[in-house]
């Protein structure tokens, strides 16, 4: 059965039904289509968060950055044979047959919907708007949401917040080699898309962005509560907090862009009346192109480190925030030498605390 497919199991007895789930390449809209209607409708439209899942499309963002950028070239040859009994394996697990057709209009929209997940799974995250300490009954206190605002303090773990940027910082870098390799031409047109980044990529990331927020400002406005403590203004916050660094430019003027996001009402890709082919003259990478792999050659050229290329100022406000121990207030700042904190409610969080936190 296809993601993003309403279902329910029947039985004519008592019953215990054992079911899987999968990600494939193919089906990639769909699932992510799936993602946001999820993230909107909660328990209304699914009975369980699979929120280790999501683990499984990042790693499938990193196998096709390991096969179309490091491991294999633009024609999709492998351009290492590993020695031995070693490359029946490798040869396996790199076959064409796992990783999009970038010649092919619908591979490559597939390909861009992967990359554009990667760069909003913390927006798209239940927990990115959740409290670490919080049971389902409790309401978060002033001191939490201002931690929230101060320093983007939720419940996503660090461990896990570092996996999002580092993907995220591969999905530029992978969107980037594609417009380096590539080229794609509209309808008609003559000549092709001048930057890709902008005008292509960066234009369907903006739109899937906007289709977002109009979709939480609608359900928001029939009723429909999704998420706790989520409302359209902390994702709109969020996406804010995500495009507000300089090096998010490339990808177009997001506080313009979302100014129309109300036009936005669809998540799927819209004209795919274009074309793409290799260019004759590839315009030189300066992403990472080392493939991590003990038996092949280290790749020494300038690179683009993806954890940095990823990093957003929701990252460098949460990174602040973990260092000063999560102080929600001027009033709750640590005392500088010499100062006395006057009332207990107004000292800096315990060592428990902090590293709770």
């Amino acid at each position: 059965m296809k993601p993003n497919t309403l279902h329910a199991v029947f039985t004519t007895e008592h019953s215990i039904a054992l079911g899987g789930h999968f990600y494939s390449t193919s089906n990639i809209q769909d699932s992510f289509f799936a993602i946001v209607h999820c993230f909107m409708g909660n328990f209304l439209v699914t009975n369980v968060e699979h929120c280790r899942t999501r683990i499984l499309l990042l790693r499938m963002m990193q196998y096709f950055y390991k096969c179309l950028v490091s491991g294999v070239n633009p024609e999709g040859r492998l351009s290492v044979v590993l020695p031995g009994h070693q490359s029946d394996h490798f040869l396996a697990e790199y076959s064409n047959g796992h990783i999009p057709n970038m010649l092919e209009n619908d591979s490559l929209i597939d390909a861009l919907t992967l990359c554009n997940f990667c760069i909003l799974a913390n927006v798209l995250d239940f927990r990115t708007y959740s409290f670490p300490t919080l049971d389902d009954h409790e309401a978060p206190s002033p001191r939490e949401y201002d931690q929230r605002a101060k320093w983007d303090y939720n419940a996503l773990s660090v461990v896990d917040r570092e996996h999002f940027t580092y993907t995220r910082g591969l999905a530029r870098n992978f969107i980037s080699w594609i417009g380096c390799n590539y080229d794609v031409t509209y309808g008609q047109a003559t000549e092709p898309v001048v930057d890709f980044e902008r005008h292509f990529a960066g234009r369907y990331l903006h739109q899937q962005c906007c289709a977002i927020l109009n979709y939480k400002e609608k359900a928001t406005g029939e009723g429909l509560s999704g998420l706790r403590f989520c409302k359209a203004s902390d994702v709109e916050r969020q996406m804010d907090l995500l495009f507000g660094e300089e090096q998010w430019a490339c990808y177009g003027d997001w506080a313009q862009t979302k100014l129309d996001a109300s036009m936005h009402g669809s998540l799927a890709f819209g004209d795919r009346a274009f074309t793409i082919k290799r260019k004759e003259k590839p315009l030189q990478f300066k992403g990472r192109l080392s493939l991590s792999h003990p038996l092949l050659p280290t790749d020494k050229r300038a690179e683009f480190e993806p954890t940095k290329l990823g990093k957003t100022r929701g990252d460098k406000l949460y990174s602040s925030g973990t260092r000063n121990g999560f102080l929600s207030s001027k009033s709750n700042r640590r005392p500088l030498r010499g100062e006395e904190s006057s009332e207990s409610d107004t000292s800096s969080p315990s060592e428990s605390e902090s590293s709770e936190v």
